[in-house]
């Protein structure tokens, strides 16, 4: 009878620290994933250099990016440029799982180019609604219809 006990007892311990384990791991998982999290603000961020080595900071304006991932860009549309000279570049890319993205770059084309149809690029997530996009291959100019 007492090796029962001594067995139940036993088990019981083992089941109460399995538990405590399992719940310090998930909490921790919690923890690092929100410290990992990147602050980004788009109001203080330097637009006018958005593009320097082919990197560009660009806003998700729809579909999802949640590791980084090969495209190709298929359009690069509404590119008026403001006072600033900031234009608001809109761009469909055509992921390699097949998915498309929109997302829009934000920079001034004078001192970094559009992507163009046809770039290849990696995108990855930076922030809640924003992605770093790297231009791999394609124009390095952005050519303007007249």
């Amino acid at each position: 009878m007492k090796d029962n006990a001594a067995w139940v007892v036993g088990l019981s311990i083992m089941i109460v620290v399995l538990g405590v384990g399992s719940i310090f791991t998930i909490n921790m998982q919690k923890s690092s994933t929100s410290s990992n999290s990147i602050y980004f603000s788009e109001k203080t961020y330097d637009w006018q250099n958005n593009g320097k080595e082919k990197r560009y900071i660009t806003q998700l304006l729809e579909g999802d990016v949640d590791t980084m991932v090969k495209g190709t860009v298929k359009t690069d549309t509404d590119c008026e440029a403001d006072e600033a000279g900031i234009s608001r570049c809109h761009n469909q890319i055509e992921l390699e799982n097949k998915k498309t993205v929109t997302v829009i770059n934000i920079h001034n084309m004078q001192n970094f180019s559009c992507f163009s149809p046809g770039d290849e690029i990696e995108i990855q997530p930076l922030a809640e609604g924003w992605v770093t996009t790297v231009k791999t291959k394609g124009a390095s100019v952005h050519e303007t219809a007249k």
